[in-house]
């Protein structure tokens, strides 16, 4: 069926409250810019905190890549850890959000 949807799910947990950035590797953001450009991919992350007491869940963002370019949620490239919630644009030494990371 050509009108199915795949979604990639990326779950991030912390014990702490979530309330700082979290890692992301290279290979899971360009996984978020593959999904962006495909018709039928979104890329998610759920973000799970206070998992060894009552795990809730601190953050859903959907297509982080459109939200990096909105300046909606801010990636640091040097060590890969985004900030959700805070404005921001891709910190990239090349400038560009469009560009696939080392």
């Amino acid at each position: 069926d050509s009108s199915r949807r795949i979604f990639k799910v990326e779950v991030k947990a912390t014990a702490g409250d979530a309330t700082g950035p979290f890692r992301m590797s290279p290979n899971e953001w360009e996984c978020a810019i593959d999904a962006h450009h495909s018709k039928d991919t979104e890329y998610v992350i759920i973000r799970v905190a206070n998992v060894r007491g009552k795990p809730i869940l601190a953050d859903l963002i959907q297509n982080p890549f459109a939200l990096s370019r909105a300046a909606k949620l801010r990636l640091s490239s040097g060590e890969f850890l985004v900030y959700p919630g805070q404005p921001g644009s891709l910190d990239n030494k090349k400038g560009s959000a469009d560009e696939k990371l080392p």
